[in-house]
């Protein structure tokens, strides 16, 4: 039995920074362009593939970097990952999971949470108490220009009906 043993001490994880790394990181903020943090899981991945879907929507040919070092993550001021940057600025604010268009459903990450009792199963063989997103109708959804909500109007334009910012009076479509 080891009761009364000295413990021994661990590094902690901070120490492996070193100077050099945070100045690497410091200045890859600088960098434009698009940039996904994240320590690669599926969350990332599923981040990066709807990143490359919208570019090829808009036609852009744009490299996006996937940064996984997490001094170069804290640089940016990010605790919580994945995070979508552009332009060396953190543009990753309420991500919509996932669209139901067929239903006009949509799950927006910590918004509507529900609690829901789980029976042992092979997933989770524990079972019980699991907290998740679950969907909503997608008019209770304001759309977000420059990191802010506006409200959305409607006006003809060039003999077309098209969705105007309300604020701005910009046309979104």
């Amino acid at each position: 039995m080891n009761l009364f043993k000295k413990k021994e001490k661990k590094e902690c994880c901070c120490s492996q920074i070193d100077e050099e790394s945070v100045k690497k990181a410091e200045e890859l903020i600088k960098d434009d362009g698009i940039k996904i943090l994240g320590s690669g899981c599926q969350k990332c991945d599923k981040l990066e593939e709807s990143v490359r879907i919208a570019l090829s929507e808009f036609n852009f040919n744009l490299p996006i970097e996937h940064i996984t070092d997490f001094s170069q993550i804290a640089s940016y001021g990010v605790m919580s990952t994945p995070a979508f940057v552009l332009n060396g600025e953190v543009v990753s604010f309420g991500k919509v999971l996932s669209v139901d268009a067929k239903n006009h459903k949509v799950v927006v990450e910590g918004v509507n949470v529900i609690t829901k009792h789980t029976k042992p199963s092979a997933q989770n063989q524990n079972g019980g108490i699991v907290n998740r997103e679950a969907a909503i109708d997608i008019s209770n959804v304001m759309y977000c220009a420059n990191g802010q909500a506006v409200r959305v109007g409607f006006a003809v334009k060039d003999g077309k009906k098209v969705r105007i910012n309300k604020k701005t009076g910009e046309v979104i479509d």
